[in-house]
Parts: structure tokens; C-alpha cells; sequence
């Protein structure tokens, strides 16, 4: 309803906002929020940040493994609500860039070269050779420099993305921050000298990467609370400094498997007799296999795309989702029996389907359907990357990728080897 005050000025009501605060995040600066569905991320970023996902279009192999990138906005605007409900109903488009009529961009999902649309690859042949120190680094020794401490990021514009923890139920979210050496060429000698400190105290020095957040979903379980971690709301959450102290390299395996806890949850419909226990904790033992192997596929295809870039990027992530509710999980795999025995386990593909014909409250339940997800890994964080022509591939970041694939190798193997026991 509008009113009108005395001098005949018309006031309109504020309109509800479109997007809420986003929860989901294991590590990072705060001031992100979401669409009010979920599937969209709006976050303060830097212009380098905008022009990197812009300049990611002619890097489609890299870009397959960005959150999609919708578009920017200019914090302030009073349109800002309208301009996030555009980009929501843009998903999905046909065209190369759609334009609204504030001239605000917006990219849909790129189209992958035919033989890069599986992201499955063999490792490429590479010699690990030394990170590459930067020419020219600009010596910034004059340069002011505070901690932002976490805080929201002094900005007025935001980038909106595809959302990685939507489609999940209850997701469970690992931040791994890559690059023993994490200051960009730029920052100044003070920043540079404590982002040194935390990599030489961390496993970012001796492993190439380090667990900058996590949270995982326990239910009801009474879980062991250590220092730096939390229990709220069904969640264990590992703050930014669990991966700087709690963490070694002789430790880093358990944070893999702190992070995998929810496979072992068993469903709120699995049975309680004592021939059930052994056949629940055999599917326990395949979702954490199955899950195992799908992030050890994306990291591969991961590292065998930088070993074909020349770039350089730092304090970029590798952020890893899965499903964490034990009955959603259950709905998305597929277990398999042979000769009695249960021996597999598979994602379900959720397909459209082939009947026209088919009646609307099958295709309802489809639909729903095929928003629930397994798991998503994706590269995310790029105020400090660039392209750099004629540098070669980055082995500051690709140090931390192969200690990941190294980790999840080991518990594939073991988590094998259980099984086959």
C-alpha cells in the first residue's frame, strides 16, 4: 500500500529482500549472502577478482571448475535486490553474455570442448620443479597494512556466482587454501612476512595447502570437541585456525576423516537388529569409497588443467561439498548385491525423463529430485589471480593440489582395503 505525505510525495513500501545471509561458509570474510532459494552467492570482492571470471572465459577447461559466474553489482545501489532476482532468472540461458537493462553482465555455465566435457583425466607427464619466484616482484616496503581479521571486505561491489553448497540438504563443507607462498606480488612487506609466518607454522609450507575451515554435520552424535571447533545446530564446525594449529603433517589424514564423518551416519530408516549392524557398516564403508573416488577424479582434472595453464594465483581453495544428511545421502546412491553379498555402491543418474506424456506430478517429483546433489568440488577465491603468458604452469599451486590427491589416494586405499577385509 502507498501513502502520500503533505506536499503530495508518494512513498512506496520497501519491498522484502531477495537474498538472506549466507551460513554455509567454512572459512572466509564475512558479508556474503545468498538468494532466498539458495542457488545464488553474492560476495564483496575486489575488481581483479570480477576480472579474472571475466577473463576465465577464454580458459574453459579452467573455468569448468569455477563456481558459474552470473554477473557484479554495486553495493549501495538501491536496485541491488532487483538485479540479484535478474540473475536468478538468467541461469541457465543460451547466450554467451545477457546484458539487463542496467548493463549489469551475466554469463551462463560455459560449453566445454568435446573432449574435456569429462573431467576425468589421466594425470599428466610433469617434472615438479621448484615454485617459480616472480620477476619483479614490486617491493611495497612503504605500503600501509592491517589484518583484516575476517572482516566484511571494504568494497562496494559484490560478484554473484552459482551457489556450491545448493542441492545439498545438509552440506558439509571443506575450504583448503592452496599455495605455500600466499601473498600476491603487490602486498606489502608486513603482509608478506605474516602470511610466511602461518605457511612456515602450517601444513601450507610443508604440504602446499592447509584446511582453512570445515564444517560437518554430526546430528545428534556426541562428537569430541577440540580446541578451535564448535557444535551448534546438528554441526561441527573447525574454525580458520584448526588448520594452522590443530593440523600437521602427521595429522592431516584425520582432518580428511573428520571431514568424511557424515558417510558413517546411518539413515533414520536403517534397522537395529544385530545382521543389520554389519551390512550398515559395510555402506558406511562404500558412501565414504564412492564419495573418495568422485573427489579424487575432480582433483586430478584439477591438477591435469594447471599443468596446462600459465597462471598465478594466491590464496586460492579447493572447496569441497558433500551431502551430509544420512537419509538424502541414501536417496542419491546405489547399492549393488551379488550373490547375496553387498559389494558396491553408486551416485543414481537422475535424468529427464523421455515421455512427453508423462503426468505433471511425476515431472514435479523429477525435478525435485534432480536438485539433490552427491558432491561438488570447485576452485573458488581469485582476488589475487591472473594469466600469466610465457611463466609456465603454477607449482606454488599445484604443490598443494598433488598433496591432496596424495591424501585422498591413501584413504581410498585404505578405505578399500576395510572393505575387502
Amino acid at each position: 500500500m502507498s501513502t502520500t505525505n503533505h506536499n503530495g510525495t508518494t512513498h512506496h513500501p520497501t519491498p522484502p529482500p531477495t537474498t538472506i545471509p549466507y551460513t554455509q561458509a567454512a572459512a572466509g570474510h564475512q558479508g556474503i549472502s545468498t538468494s532466498t532459494d539458495g542457488t545464488l552467492l553474492i560476495k564483496p570482492c575486489t575488481r581483479a577478482e570480477i576480472d579474472f571470471y571475466e577473463s576465465a572465459k577464454s580458459h574453459p577447461a579452467f573455468q569448468a571448475h569455477m563456481p558459474v559466474y552470473m554477473g557484479s553489482l554495486t553495493l549501495g545501489n538501491p536496485e541491488i535486490q532487483k538485479h540479484a532476482s535478474v540473475l536468478q532468472g538468467q541461469q541457465g540461458g543460451d547466450d554467451d553474455t545477457t546484458k539487463t537493462e542496467n548493463g549489469l553482465n551475466a554469463s551462463p555455465k560455459p560449453t566445454l570442448p568435446e573432449n574435456n566435457k569429462d573431467k576425468t583425466h589421466r594425470r599428466a607427464t610433469s617434472t615438479h620443479t621448484p615454485i617459480i619466484s616472480e620477476p619483479r616482484i614490486a617491493r611495497s616496503a612503504n605500503k600501509e597494512w592491517t589484518p583484516s581479521g575476517g572482516a566484511k571486505l571494504s568494497s562496494n561491489l559484490s560478484i554473484v556466482l552459482s551457489n556450491a553448497t545448493a542441492g545439498f540438504t545438509k552440506p558439509n563443507v571443506i575450504d583448503l587454501k592452496l599455495g605455500a607462498r600466499l601473498w600476491d606480488d603487490d602486498a606489502p612487506l608486513p603482509k608478506r612476512a605474516k602470511l610466511d609466518e602461518v605457511a612456515a607454522s602450517s601444513t601450507s609450507g610443508s604440504l602446499g595447502f592447509r584446511v582453512a575451515g570445515m564444517k560437518v554435520f554430526v546430528g545428534d552424535d556426541e562428537v569430541k570437541r577440540e580446541v578451535n571447533t564448535e557444535v551448534h545446530d546438528g554441526y561441527k564446525t573447525y574454525d580458520k585456525f584448526y588448520g594452522r594449529k590443530n593440523v600437521d603433517g602427521g595429522s592431516i589424514g584425520e582432518a580428511f576423516e573428520a571431514f568424511l564423518y557424515s558417510c558413517g551416519l546411518p539413515p533414520r530408516s536403517a534397522g537395529g537388529i544385530d545382521e543389520d549392524v554389519e551390512r550398515e557398516k559395510r555402506k558406511a564403508l562404500l558412501r565414504k569409497k564412492l564419495l573418495v573416488q568422485r573427489m579424487c577424479r575432480e582433483i586430478s582434472s584439477i591438477e591435469y588443467v594447471l599443468e596446462r595453464e600459465e597462471s598465478r594465483m594466491y590464496s586460492a581453495s579447493v572447496l569441497m561439498v558433500y551431502e551430509g544428511d544420512p537419509d538424502a545421502l541414501e536417496s542419491v546412491i546405489r547399492y549393488k548385491e551379488e550373490g547375496g553379498k553387498l559389494v558396491d555402491a553408486e551416485a543414481v543418474e537422475l535424468e529427464e525423463a523421455d515421455d512427453a506424456d508423462e503426468e505433471d506430478e511425476d515431472m514435479e517429483d523429477e525435478e525435485e529430485a534432480m536438485k539433490q546433489k552427491l558432491n561438488e568440488v570447485v576452485m573458488i577465491d581469485f582476488a589475487h589471480a591472473k594469466w600469466t603468458p610465457g611463466l609456465g604452469p603454477d607449482e606454488n599451486m599445484l604443490k598443494g593440489v598433488r598433496s591432496i590427491k596424495s591424501i585422498l589416494d591413501g584413504l581410498l586405499a585404505q578405505v578399500t582395503k576395510q572393505l575387502d577385509s
